[in-house]
C-alpha cells in the first residue's frame, strides 16, 4: 500500500526573503478580499498578477492550489479583470460573473464601456445584463455583400496564383470560385479584387463583415485551445517539479542517514573483530 502525503501549505522556504514576505502578504490580502463582494475582484486580480510575476519555475500553480485550492483558470478570471479594467467605478454594482464575462478577450470594448456607464448611473450589472451587452455589440450591423455571384477576382496566393476566377457563391469565410470550369474554394486572403468586385486593397478590408467575424471566431477558438494546452502543460510541470522536490528531500534524508551510519562505524571500528575491520573500511570508503 502506498502512503499518501498530504500537502498542508505552500513551501515558502525556497524563496528569497523579499519574495517570501511579499507573496505571504499578498496571500493574506487575497484571502480577506475573497470574503467580500465582487467590487474587490479587480484588486484580487492585481495582487495575483504581482505574485505570478514573482513566482517562477512552476511554483505559480502549486501556490494557487495549496493556498486557495484554485486552478490556474480560476486565477486567470481574476487577472483578466485586472487587465481589462484599470478601475471599476461603483464596483459593488457588478456581479462577479458579469465582470468575468466583460473581461473576456472576446468581449467588444464598447460593451465594457457601456457596462461601466450603467454602474456609474447606479444600475446593477448582472450576468444577464452583461450577456445582453456582449451580444448587442458583437452583432455586426448589416452591410451589403462585397462579393456577388458573377464577380471576377484575381487569385493572389496558392497554386492558382495569377488566374482570374469568377465567384460562384459565398459561404461564410469560404468563397467558391469557378476556374477552368471547376469550382474551387478560396479564403479572402487568397484573393484580390478584380473586375466586378467592389474595390478595396486587402481582403481583410473588403471581405464581408460576416466573413471577418467567422474568421475571427476560428482564430479565437484556436487560441482558446492553445491556452488550454498551455494551462494543462503548466499544471503537469508544476506536479513534476513538486515530485522532484520531494525526491530531492528524500535523497537528502538518505544521505544524512548514510553519514550517521559511517560515523557510528568509525566510533566502534577498533572494537570490531579483525576479519570485519576490512569490510568496515570499505564501507567507510564508499560513504566518503
Amino acid at each position: 500500500m502506498f502512503a499518501t502525503e498530504v500537502v498542508t501549505g505552500f513551501d515558502y522556504s525556497g524563496l528569497d526573503s523579499e519574495t517570501r514576505i511579499i507573496v505571504q502578504q499578498r496571500c493574506a490580502e487575497v484571502r480577506s478580499l475573497i470574503k467580500r463582494s465582487g467590487a474587490d475582484i479587480l484588486e484580487i486580480g492585481q495582487k495575483l498578477i504581482e505574485v505570478r510575476d514573482r513566482l517562477k519555475h512552476g511554483k505559480w500553480g502549486v501556490w494557487l492550489q495549496t493556498e486557495f485550492e484554485w486552478s490556474i483558470d480560476t486565477a486567470e478570471n481574476y487577472m483578466r479583470v485586472a487587465r481589462q479594467f484599470t478601475q471599476i467605478p461603483n464596483g459593488s454594482e457588478f456581479h462577479a460573473r458579469a465582470l468575468y464575462l466583460l473581461a473576456s478577450p472576446n468581449t467588444p470594448p464598447a460593451a465594457r464601456e457601456e457596462a461601466i456607464a450603467l454602474a456609474e448611473s447606479g444600475q446593477t450589472v448582472s450576468h444577464k445584463t452583461a450577456i445582453a451587452l456582449v451580444q448587442e455589440y458583437r452583432t455586426p450591423p448589416p452591410k451589403p455583400a462585397l462579393f456577388s455571384q458573377g464577380d471576377t477576382v484575381q487569385v493572389a496566393e496558392g497554386e492558382f496564383k495569377g488566374r482570374s476566377v469568377v465567384v460562384e457563391k459565398v459561404e461564410g469565410a469560404v468563397i467558391h470560385c469557378v476556374s477552368e470550369g471547376k469550382s474551387q474554394p478560396f479564403l479572402p486572403t487568397e484573393l484580390e479584387p478584380g473586375q466586378g468586385a467592389i474595390g478595396a486593397k486587402k481582403s481583410q478590408q473588403w471581405a464581408p463583415r460576416d466573413q471577418q467575424q467567422t474568421l475571427l471566431g476560428s482564430y479565437e477558438s484556436m487560441l482558446q485551445i492553445e491556452q488550454e494546452r498551455c494551462s494543462s502543460l503548466e499544471k503537469q510541470l508544476a506536479a513534476m517539479i513538486q515530485q522532484s522536490e520531494k525526491t530531492m528531500a528524500e535523497l537528502e534524508r538518505e544521505r544524512v542517514r548514510g553519514d550517521q551510519l559511517c560515523e557510528l562505524i568509525r566510533e566502534i571500528f577498533d572494537e570490531l573483530p579483525s576479519d570485519f575491520q576490512g569490510r568496515a573500511a570499505r564501507l567507510l570508503a564508499i560513504g566518503r
